[in-house]
């Protein structure tokens, strides 16, 4: 239950951090973020002067995933997740894989039947209408995706699979075993086999290579048609503990790691680029990476998900607050616009990165907050965003007309100043997001 109390904040002392932080950027130079390469109508500009408070920014917007949950969902945690052009396929501890509508989060197949897995499902794929699922049973599957029918069920390991990536018509597969296996989607012949040196965490795969991140903290990267070791992403960049995801896009590597960090590579030279840390860290071990395009995505512990610039490093926002998860972050996938995350919640959830920031600003209230507020008004916005947030009530009291409280106004009153700056369409907006009462 929401409590209701008396936030009392001075909006002084949130107009300094503003100050602040604006000075700050403008000494180092800093680039602005880039979570606004996704809306078409936000000057490059405004950018800056919004960026301390992006987070609240992104909560106007009212960006609620679609949560796929409910008396069809799963019953058990959510481990994996994979995403095509129209839908997402979620895979569950409760033995089966589900597959969804990405744009209404309508349920259209479970994948379970007489040749369902016989134990929790730890990874899954997709290809055109072809799902891939990974089991602790130490078998994979090959499923159609029209008709929910086991194609072929891929027996080889010997231990848990723990991970799985496709690319083409080719699927691999790690194992605790200690060996990585590459099939053939269309006949389930198995390929190659290659023989790791510890338990394998995590599998990607390009059209050369194919990477691993095992539990002593190395990725390794080896030739897809021999099965050589050509490479070992360690040294002093190298992670400082295990690693559990990795994902791959051309010839940039993403790892991430229980240290808490993922890291940037390059597979062509194993050369290291960057680290996603930094005061944006996740607070637990990061359990899944996923990339696409310019968009790194990590899933963590702490029940978060953060999206990254790939070519920076940079920060650019959470998937979490109110709407996020109540549980471990498991499983991320980024691609069509859209990121979708799985939890120990037994959810799934499906956010757009789709922003449009249509009109102007006489009419549209969040454009006139973006273009037309002031450090005052904006201070004021991150205020009532962080007590929202936090559970709790901004309440606004307005003096009574002619009175002298300039000297000894409370804090109710000076957000009431503030908040009566606003024009009435966006003091509407505002009070319909955000926990603001008026007395």
């Amino acid at each position: 239950m929401k409590r209701k109390r008396i936030v009392s904040l001075g909006i002084v002392v949130f107009i300094s951090c503003i100050n602040l932080m604006t000075s700050a950027l403008d000494t180092i130079h800093r680039p602005t973020t880039k979570i606004f390469r996704h809306f078409n109508t936000v000057h490059s500009e405004c950018h800056a002067k919004i960026l301390p408070i992006q987070d609240a920014i992104i909560f106007l917007l009212n960006l609620k995933p679609i949560t796929l949950a409910g008396p069809d969902g799963h019953s058990l945690a959510i481990t994996s997740v994979a995403i095509s052009n129209d839908v997402v396929i979620t895979g569950s501890t409760d033995c089966t894989a589900k597959v969804w509508n990405i744009d209404t989060g309508e349920l259209l197949r479970t994948l379970a039947g007489p040749d369902r897995h016989t134990e929790g499902v730890t990874s899954v794929g997709v290809v055109g209408n072809v799902v891939v699922t990974g089991s602790t049973d130490c078998t994979a599957k090959i499923w159609d995706i029209t008709t929910g029918v086991v194609l072929h069920t891929l027996i080889g390991h010997t231990s848990v699979i723990s991970s799985l990536a496709i690319n083409g018509d080719m699927v691999v597969t790690g194992s605790y075993d200690g060996t990585v296996k590459i099939w053939h989607i269309p006949t389930g012949e198995l390929l190659t086999t290659i023989r790791h040196n510890t338990l394998v965490n995590a599998v990607a795969m390009n059209d050369d290579s194919v990477v691993t991140g095992a539990w002593d903290s190395i990725g390794q990267i080896w030739d897809i048609r021999t099965g050589r070791l050509l490479k070992l992403l360690a040294g002093l960049e190298g992670h400082a503990s295990a690693i559990a995801a990795v994902a791959l896009q051309n010839n940039i590597l993403i790892t991430g790691s229980y240290d808490r960090t993922a890291k940037i590579w390059h597979t062509d030279t194993g050369a290291y680029i960057c680290t996603l840390a930094g005061y944006q860290r996740h607070g637990d071990a990061i359990t899944s990476v996923a990339i696409d395009g310019d968009d790194v995505v990590t899933g963590s512990r702490d029940g978060s998900a953060k999206i990254w610039d790939s070519a920076t490093g940079e920060f650019l926002f959470s998937f979490a607050g109110p709407d996020g998860h109540r549980h471990v972050v498991s499983a991320v996938a980024i691609g069509h616009n859209t990121v979708v995350t799985g939890s120990w919640d037994r959810t799934a959830k499906i956010w757009s990165l789709s922003f449009d920031l249509e009109g102007i600003s006489g009419d549209n209230p969040l454009v006139w907050i973006i273009k037309e507020a002031t450090k005052g008004q904006l201070a004021f916005i991150q205020h009532a965003y962080e007590a929202t947030i936090a559970g709790q009530k901004i309440i606004i009291t307005f003096a009574e007309q002619g009175a002298n409280i300039e000297k000894n106004e409370s804090h109710e009153q000076a957000d009431a100043k503030v908040y009566g700056s606003f024009p009435a369409a966006v003091q509407e907006y505002l009070c319909t997001r955000l926990n603001i009462s008026i007395k």
